[in-house]
């Protein structure tokens, strides 16, 4: 990794407890000393933005409660009050075309297949992780 990750905060939201913690386990190798924070659902999601704010979210798309797609809309209109802006990667097993331009409708940065292989993950945080 290029770019410094100690202290910096990490959003893992998925409902999968194995996919949540294989996420977690590969963000924290990759960008060694980052502190991941975690979530199985939208809801959870919203309470860890407001009350962390993390520097990047990796969001599933299909949860319980309130999906990612509806989730990344709400965080959005949060930003909107401040001027932040928060990448969001969405997270999905599925690889239908038009799943992509939802994503982006939804207002997220980009998007990622699962099951996520180390290298995708290392070229996404050097994307999207700021200076």
């Amino acid at each position: 990794m290029n770019k410094r990750t100690d202290g910096v905060l990490i959003l893992v939201v998925e409902d999968n407890t194995i996919n949540l913690a294989l996420a977690k386990a590969l963000v924290q190798r990759i960008a060694a000393g980052c502190r991941v924070a975690t979530a199985r659902d939208g809801e959870e999601a919203m309470e860890a933005f407001k009350s962390e704010r993390p520097v990047l979210i990796y969001m599933d798309l299909q949860m319980p409660i309130k999906d990612g797609f509806e989730t990344a809309l709400e965080i959005r209109d949060l930003e909107k009050a401040d001027g932040t802006h928060v990448p969001i990667i969405a997270l999905t097993g599925g690889s239908a075309d038009g799943e992509r331009e939802n994503c982006l409708k939804a207002g997220m940065d980009d998007f990622l297949l699962k099951p996520i292989g180390p290298e995708d993950l290392r070229l996404s945080l050097e994307r999207w992780l700021p200076e």
